[in-house]
């Protein structure tokens, strides 16, 4: 199946103009959304200075937070647009301004640029996809930040692309955007191309820069090279080969905070595909394996300890069952942890085991037909109480007490990973 969906509807009109009437903190990052998508397909976005425009964007009260975040409504005639498009967001939501995202962000690292993009998708054709590493995936997640190339080649599909062959301008104009913590992906198409990506960085903060072509499946470009341009676009630093092989790396404390320019480029006339990424301190990675690894470990934590994970010690788990330990090697380790024996108590018995963890995951007392089982296969030597916790923990009743929470991913940080 492919990985993106056509509405069937288009814009007849190869110009398509459009309006904000909302909070004017937002104008910007609605602006750079259409930018965005004019980068990279044949059909233009212009601002207009009414409601008269083709697409109204403004807020307005939807379903209440943590719930739809942004809803696009169309009119058409026949496989035409009218110019009747309305998207709104949902005024519930509580984005927050974030300088490290450069973008208002929801408290799980969805930014307000993101949702945009999707409901601009919505506007120019595309419908949801089944796929959650693309931006038309119905729910937000804070690792999917920007058009994927699905999300592109179903709406060029449509419209055709960009007939201009470069994909970020080399200014300070450009459309390109990577925060801290994350990644974008382009291509040095001619000799000479030089792709610039926004982002914001903090005074007193060191960051990586890795810009990466062929190494490790990375991408296409053999010997990328980087330099970083402070806010008025002069450059102000620069590396070839610091990284794997061919590949660029730059590490940079910023004297003042605000906006930076990466610019991504070819030794030589190369060209190629490549992938650039900014860490730091304080910078976060997001898991979206919730059936995976990182579900696994977040649900062991409410179904042993009853809380919510703490970041390092999920963290630090996450990456230990990552380069190997089994979910059965991590549940026994749980069962005899400081935590655990400071909860229970050392000598806990098989039925004062097993009621805590009815209560830590059902929040009632143990039936005598449930309890007589994991007691018959725990008393026999059947299970041992790391399967017993697995068993809690991986039940469909905790799945469908912490999946919710977490679907739209899990924050580790990165100085436990490696």
């Amino acid at each position: 199946m492919s990985d993106y969906v056509l509405s069937g509807q288009s814009w007849q009109s190869g110009t398509v103009s459009w309006y904000f009437s909302g909070p004017s903190g937002y104008l910007t990052e609605i602006a750079e959304a259409f930018a965005r998508w004019d980068s990279v397909l044949s059909l233009d976005f212009v601002q207009a200075s009414s409601t008269a425009a083709d697409i109204d964007l403004s807020f307005g009260y939807i379903d209440g937070a943590y719930n739809t975040l942004g809803v696009c409504n169309s009119v058409w005639s026949g496989n035409y647009y009218t110019g009747n498009t309305t998207i709104t967001f949902d005024t519930s939501e509580n984005w927050v301004w974030s300088p490290s995202a450069g973008s208002y962000v929801l408290s799980n690292g969805v930014t307000f640029y993101s949702v945009a993009l999707h409901e601009i998708g919505h506007a120019v054709g595309l419908s949801h996809t089944t796929n959650p590493s693309t931006l038309m995936y119905p729910i937000a997640s804070p690792t999917v930040l920007d058009l994927t190339s699905w999300d592109i080649y179903g709406a060029r599909l449509i419209y055709g692309p960009e007939t201009s062959v470069d994909d970020y301008a080399a200014n300070t104009g450009t459309v390109g955007r990577v925060t801290v913590g994350g990644s974008a992906t382009g291509t040095i198409e001619t000799a000479g191309d030089n792709d610039w990506f926004r982002v914001n960085l903090t005074a007193g903060t060191t960051y990586t820069i890795n810009l990466q072509g062929n190494a490790s499946g990375h991408g296409t470009l053999a010997d990328p090279y980087l330099t970083l341009y402070n806010s008025s676009g002069q450059a102000i630093a620069s590396d070839d080969d610091s990284g794997t092989g061919y590949d660029s790396l730059l590490t940079f404390t910023p004297t003042a905070s605000g906006s930076y320019y990466v610019g991504a480029s070819a030794y030589s006339s190369g060209t190629g595909t490549y992938s650039v990424s900014v860490s730091g301190a304080g910078a976060t990675v997001i898991r979206t394996d919730i059936a995976g690894v990182a579900g696994q470990c977040y649900r062991l934590y409410e179904a042993a300890f009853d809380r919510i994970p703490d970041r390092p010690g999920l963290s630090s788990n996450v990456n230990l069952m990552d380069h190997g330990l089994t979910l059965h090697q991590m549940s026994a380790a749980f069962v005899v942890s400081a935590e655990f024996v400071q909860l229970y108590g050392s000598n806990i018995t098989n039925q004062q085991f097993v009621t805590a963890l009815y209560q830590n995951v059902l929040a009632r007392a143990p039936d005598a037909n449930g309890l007589a089982g994991w007691l018959a296969a725990l008393n026999n030597h059947i299970q041992d109480r790391a399967d017993v916790l697995i068993g809690f923990s991986e039940s469909i009743e905790n799945h469908n007490t912490v999946d919710p929470t977490i679907i739209q991913g899990i924050v580790l940080d990165p100085s436990y990973l490696n």
